[in-house]
């Protein structure tokens, strides 16, 4: 998908290690990787995905062009390979969507792909000895964090 500006090569999972993969640990961090070729340069080109749970609720989206201009990823003309790292910790367990997503910001999709890639996330993360009975059966949410809780008087 794409036309003249750009176009979707890949979709990837990328695990901690660097591997290509269909499922990953939430007690790792992974990537998200698209290809795409660029044809010409924009500034306000922005390639990007949501993220989305098995109900097809969006859980996140995510564009290389979030941060500070200066921080972002360049794209050259041609071949590009862009990540976007999930921390650890982040995601309950159980399936999601890679929707990938590359436009001109708030002009026109390039494209705008639902479903582009399905992967698997198992919940592993905790650390307290009550998470041995833990599943995404049990543990409802979309995402899983440690949040930190501390007593008051």
């Amino acid at each position: 998908p794409g036309n003249d500006a750009a176009s979707l090569l890949a979709v990837r999972i990328i695990g901690d290690g660097g591997e290509i993969g269909r499922s990953v640990d939430t007690d790792k961090d992974f990537f998200v990787e698209l290809e795409f070729m660029a044809r010409r340069l924009d500034k306000s080109l922005c390639v990007g995905f949501d993220l989305a749970n098995s109900d097809g609720v969006t859980v996140l989206r995510s564009y290389q062009t979030d941060s500070r201009e200066a921080s972002w990823p360049p794209v050259r003309i041609g071949r590009n390979r862009l990540r976007c790292k999930i921390p650890r910790g982040l995601l309950n367990g159980g399936t999601y969507l890679v929707n990938a997503r590359i436009g001109i910001h708030n002009l026109a999709w390039i494209v705008h792909e639902d479903a582009t890639l399905e992967f698997r996330v198992s919940l592993n993360h905790g650390v307290s000895p009550l998470w041995t009975s833990i599943s995404e059966e049990n543990r409802p949410g979309v995402i899983a964090p440690l949040l930190d809780w501390t007593s008051v008087s």
